[in-house]
């Protein structure tokens, strides 16, 4: 379930990508900085989490 939220400045435009697993858990995120940067982040979780 991708989402989206846009956050302008007086400097810069930061797009803020996020992915979650069926659960609603995050997996991924991808930052995209100046519109120019992307920092994309990936998470893993234990599947003997309770």
């Amino acid at each position: 379930m991708p989402s989206s939220m846009v956050h302008p400045s007086a400097t810069a435009l930061d797009v803020v990508n996020h992915s979650a697993d069926h659960a609603g858990e995050i997996t991924a995120v991808d930052d995209l900085q100046n519109n120019t940067t992307h920092d994309p982040q990936c998470f893993t979780y234990d599947s003997s989490r309770a």
